[in-house]
């Protein structure tokens, strides 16, 4: 799952600058 993982890194970036971290991570986590 690392290379999901590498592929999602520029997406947390994107989704850290418009919205909080912690809703990206939770976007993800879902």
């Amino acid at each position: 799952m690392t290379y999901v993982v590498k592929h999602f890194i520029p997406i947390v970036k994107k989704y850290s600058r418009q919205l909080d971290y912690e809703e990206a991570c939770s976007d993800l986590v879902t």
